[in-house]
């Protein structure tokens, strides 16, 4: 057997282990998942089961984001109060809750709720909620409210000055200008020359026609 030929036996017998054990992880977190979702969260009290409450929390309400926003707002809210000192507790005021609580459909009571986050977030949190209480009032058709919002959050992200490479603000930025430049307008002509499975269009010829978009990312 050449090096090469060893070389690669071996990265595929690394890559091997990595998913088996990958799956075993899954396989248990699930287990876990399902039984503290179908427990009694009230009476997971005292300093044993305070890791074990946090996680399980965290990974229930993460889980039910898209099938059962209700649900996970839920857990955030009790994870937030039970550990308001955690980093999980304060990602979930900042992002998580924030999306859960607009996935709910009960838009009123989301937006009574951010507001009431955003007094309690760091400031370099503050543009992020601002953005997502922007998009409320935009589903809620305040499309003045919420440029307010959008330019809110621009005006605290460039009163504080340069900021790191990896400052979550810098995204913020981007997404607000964004929408600050197209809320309440109409759509930009998209005039693609590459389709797949038909004629290209421009999308104003679709205008009064139900149009899928399906679209991903890589992160």
């Amino acid at each position: 057997m050449s090096t090469d030929e060893g070389t690669d036996a071996a990265r595929v017998g690394v890559r091997e282990v990595y998913k088996q054990a990958g799956n075993r992880v899954v396989v248990k977190e699930t287990v876990f998942r399902e039984a503290f979702a179908a427990s009694d969260w009230s009476k997971w009290e005292g300093e044993d089961h305070a890791d074990m409450l946090c996680d399980g929390l965290d990974m229930t309400a993460r889980e039910a984001i898209e099938s059962d926003p209700k649900l996970s707002v839920k857990a955030w809210e009790l994870l937030v109060k039970k550990f308001p000192d955690s980093g999980e507790a304060a990602y979930a005021r900042s992002t998580w809750l924030p999306i859960a609580l607009s996935a709910t459909g009960e838009l009123d009571l989301a937006l009574e709720r951010m507001l009431e986050l955003h007094k309690q977030v760091p400031d370099q949190d503050k543009p992020g909620l601002r953005m997502a209480i922007g998009d409320v009032y935009s589903m809620l058709g305040d499309f003045e409210k919420a440029r307010g919002e959008f330019q809110g959050a621009l005006d605290d992200i460039k009163a504080a000055g340069e900021l790191e490479k990896y400052d979550r603000r810098k995204s913020v930025q981007r997404y607000a200008q964004l929408r600050l430049d197209l809320i309440g307008k109409p759509a930009p002509e998209v005039d693609s020359k590459t389709w797949i499975g038909g004629e290209a269009k421009k999308l104003s010829d679709l205008k009064g026609t139900v149009v899928v978009l399906d679209y991903w990312a890589t992160w």
